[in-house]
């Protein structure tokens, strides 16, 4: 089965991710303690009272791009010594710096180097902004960037079907985030504090880099990396020196580069990071013969048996929808939203034990049942994976807005009217408690349920 890694960027850093991992791996804790050597050049503590342990005490971290790094370059690390072979290796905004690294372009202590050189350029030159993230197409996103009229944000990423980022100063996103409001889109702010990927705020900040990337003893991959910032697989000491350049400029292009690895035969994808947001981006983004693996999305967790998943696990069908090619002017134009296919009414009620129930008489089991199914056929999930108990968000990664989504689908068609306003319904995060909440639903006014 063809496998791709994934190596995740900004937010991707979990207290204790790793102590399971180093301590089955001495090559993995090897590779640990090069980070740390390197990193102690630039004055930065230690990193393994952050990675190994749950508890640092009040030690001040080292920042999140040295953490980032080294939980993805050790846990490859780790894949690499129980003998994995990944067929492509795909990184994710500063994911490719892991990715290009663990391809063998770069040594990790030149790495690290370049990542510190960093860290001091962006904390002196960098200016302050952030990221929202929306529930848009690329097309809808970049409509509401022409709505703004302000050159000073960027469309930063594109992450899938429904979902990109935008990148800009705090002032515009917040209006950004008005307009995203009033055009019924959802919008997120990310906990990052600068605007990633805008050519028009960091074009300066990056010419800063250039002196790193050209002195950098980089050399050609030894193993198959994609570019999802070049667009294009990286072949040459070249394209390593301009993901360096253009890293902090140029648009993320990730959903394109799961269709290049999907339409090539990659049917597995792993998650070589802290938590499971990648893999999430895969479920939402690929057709169900697509599985998303994400080892190390809670801490101390097994991470050895998640990684004999096969693909097709349960036999379910691929969509008839087609794919796009990648790279494609098509695949880029603007093009209308896709029309969401919710499960139908009957398919949902039909999961429970007895549908004709009224709904006073209705037990949490019903709606677990009707839950899970709509699990499967709305996101692909295999029914095996949905085990009594399951973190929907930490296990499976499915992100808030389709969680929200299945809900609904859930709730309509039993006729339940809306929680009310006060209740989260992301804080529910089983299919138990979600189904408890059903329970507690009155009938919409105009169900017969």
């Amino acid at each position: 089965m063809r496998t791709a890694l994934l190596f995740p960027g900004q937010g991707a850093y979990e207290r204790g991710v790793l102590g399971a991992v180093v301590a089955e791996s001495a090559a993995a804790d090897a590779v640990l303690d090069r980070v740390e050597e390197v990193g102690r050049e630039f004055g930065y503590g230690p990193l393994r009272p952050f990675l190994c342990t749950r508890d640092a005490g009040r030690a001040e971290p080292p920042p999140s791009d040295l953490l980032i790094f080294a939980t993805s370059v050790t846990a490859y690390t780790a894949l690499t010594d129980r003998g994995f072979s990944p067929d492509l290796l795909i990184g994710h905004s500063f994911g490719e710096w892991a990715a290009f690294a663990c391809a063998g372009a770069v040594e990790i202590e030149d790495a690290v180097r370049m990542i510190c050189e960093r860290i001091t350029i962006l904390q002196e030159f960098a200016p302050e902004g952030g990221m929202l993230a929306l529930n848009a197409t690329e097309a809808r996103a970049r409509h509401l960037i022409g709505l703004l009229d302000d050159p000073s944000v960027s469309l930063a990423v594109d992450n899938g079907p429904d979902q990109t980022v935008l990148s800009g100063p705090h002032e515009a996103l917040e209006r950004a985030a008005r307009i995203a409001t009033a055009t019924h889109l959802r919008s997120t702010r990310l906990a990052v504090r600068l605007p990633f990927h805008n050519g028009h705020l960091l074009a300066a900040t990056a010419r800063r880099l250039e002196r790193s990337a050209l002195e950098a003893p980089v050399r050609r991959p030894l193993a198959p990396c994609y570019s999802a910032l070049l667009g294009r697989a990286v072949d040459s000491p070249n394209d390593v020196r301009e993901i360096v350049l253009r890293h902090l400029t140029d648009q993320v292009h990730f959903r394109e580069a799961l269709l290049h690895a999907y339409q090539r035969g990659v049917r597995r994808f792993v998650e070589c990071g802290a938590r499971n947001v990648l893999t999430g981006l895969v479920r939402a983004g690929l057709p169900r013969g697509a599985v998303a693996v994400a080892p190390w999305a809670v801490p101390g967790r097994d991470w050895h048996e998640l990684l004999s998943v096969p693909a097709g696990t349960g036999g379910l069908p691929e969509p008839t929808r087609d794919l796009p090619e990648a790279g494609t002017e098509a695949e880029r134009a603007p093009a209308a939203p896709p029309e969401t296919t919710v499960p139908e009414a009957t398919t949902l009620v039909r999961a429970a034990e007895d549908p004709l129930l009224p709904a006073s008489e209705r037990t949490a089991e019903h709606y677990v049942a009707a839950l899970r199914t709509a699990y499967v056929d709305r996101l692909g999930f295999p029914p095996e994976l949905l085990e009594d108990g399951i973190d929907i968000e930490a296990d499976l990664g499915v992100d808030s807005i389709k969680q929200l989504e299945v809900f609904s689908s859930v709730r309509t068609a039993f006729g339940l009217a809306e929680p009310s306003a006060d209740v989260r319904v992301t804080a529910h995060t089983t299919l138990e408690s979600l189904a408890e909440l059903l329970t507690t639903l009155a009938p919409a006014r105009d169900s017969r349920a």
